[in-house]
């Protein structure tokens, strides 16, 4: 049977907004969008 999963992934003194040349107020979902787009971020296709 299938689960629903949460996972966290916690990073200190790394600000990936500004080193993707994201606005500081970009949302989580906008970082996650563009980690996906740039082939950083792995999921599992679900």
């Amino acid at each position: 049977a299938a689960t629903n999963e949460d996972q966290t992934i916690v990073l200190q003194g790394v600000d990936l907004r500004a080193s993707m040349g994201l606005a500081a107020n970009s949302t989580d979902a906008q970082v996650i969008s563009e980690l996906l787009n740039r082939g950083k971020l792995m999921t599992d296709g679900q």
